[in-house]
């Protein structure tokens, strides 16, 4: 009896361990299979919506030798790959986008962060029709649509560079000149030649100085300030066979800080007047916007030379007259003024005035 009911127990028990060894491998199972379902979870990305190029999304036009490209990007883009097909001048000047994309090669493939791209000319000697399209690329790698094809005639008779540009500060200007062009990128003679764009480059921008081209090779530039640096290029003008002004490329930058070692004019108008105990000076104000004071200097002898004359006011005076108490009864005085302007320049002395103190 008593092995009888052992055997039962042990059967019991055999019973029960294998349901639990049954469990523990179904939540085995279970934890694995979660695991790999999390690991999972964090490879899926949403699908990227398709990149859409807008309608006239790339422009281009000629600079010297070069073809410049622009568009503007669509904020999921990463990269922009850039196409281009060339083709004779007297082929058909109409392309569909499916002929464009079978017989196009790709140039370049750039980040999205960049908007345009230069496309050196190396055929400049040779009528050709280039064709140029743009596609996007988003971070999972898809390209979009081609963008609009866009078709330009680039031309061998433009000039080449200017050369040589200067400046030459003078107090209303600075001056700057360059030498002309010789040659077309092409290297055909004479260079094909209606004037200079000058521009001034500002910050991250160029600004046109003249409203139409500049017919020789110099230019003033009157709307400066000293002490401050300024960046000049200037590009030569030509007209292609279209009636477009097409410019070369940039002629050399030159950097220069107008320096004020221009002294102001003398000051004019001077008048003087007498009484017992001093002698006053009266004068015109000058005209120069960076006067900032006047010196007044005195002598007993007129034939003295003006560095020998007594300076009697120590600074600048910002008046336009000036009283002299230092004087004696019975003495002639002579004085002559100088302006004086923030640059620290000293104008040459003005005319001599002289008075007796009765």
């Amino acid at each position: 009896m008593i092995n009888k009911l052992f055997i039962i127990r042990l059967s019991f028990m055999h019973a029960q361990f294998k349901v639990k060894q049954h469990c523990l491998i179904k939540a085995w199972l279970a934890f694995i299979a979660l695991m790999l379902l999390n690991s999972s979870c964090g490879k899926r990305v949403p699908p990227q919506p398709p990149i859409r190029q807008p309608l006239l999304s790339l422009s281009a036009f000629q600079k010297g030798n070069k073809i410049f490209l622009n568009w503007q990007s669509p904020k999921n883009a990463v990269k922009v790959n850039i196409y281009r097909l060339i083709e004779p001048l007297n082929s058909p000047d109409r392309i569909d986008e499916q002929d464009f994309t079978d017989r196009s090669v790709l140039i370049a493939s750039i980040e999205a962060k960049f908007q345009s791209y230069q496309d050196v000319l190396r055929f400049s000697d040779q009528p050709v029709r280039i064709y140029y399209a743009v596609r996007f690329v988003d971070s999972s790698n898809q390209q979009g649509a081609i963008s609009r094809v866009f078709s330009i005639e680039p031309s061998g008779k433009v000039p080449v560079a200017p050369t040589l540009l200067s400046a030459q500060v003078f107090q209303e200007k600075i001056s700057i000149k360059w030498l002309q062009p010789d040659k077309n990128i092409d290297d055909s003679k004479p260079a094909n030649l209606v004037g200079y764009n000058l521009y001034r480059i500002e910050k991250d921008s160029q600004r046109l100085l003249n409203r139409n081209p500049i017919k020789q090779e110099t230019f003033d530039d009157t709307f400066f300030e000293f002490e401050k640096a300024y960046r000049y290029i200037v590009r030569a003008v030509a007209v292609n066979k279209n009636g477009d002004l097409v410019e070369s490329d940039d002629s050399n930058v030159i950097e220069i800080v107008p320096k004020d070692t221009f002294p102001p004019k003398p000051p004019e108008g001077v008048t003087i007047a007498a009484s017992p105990n001093s002698i006053s000076i009266f004068f015109a104000a000058n005209r120069e916007s960076d006067v900032t004071g006047y010196l007044i200097f005195r002598s007993q002898d007129k034939t003295l030379p003006p560095d020998k004359w007594e300076k009697i006011t120590p600074e600048p005076i910002k008046t336009n007259t000036f009283q002299d108490k230092n004087v004696k009864l019975g003495l002639t005085y002579f004085y002559f003024v100088r302006a004086v302007d923030k640059f620290g320049n000293i104008s040459e002395p003005s005319e001599i005035v002289s008075e007796m103190i009765p």
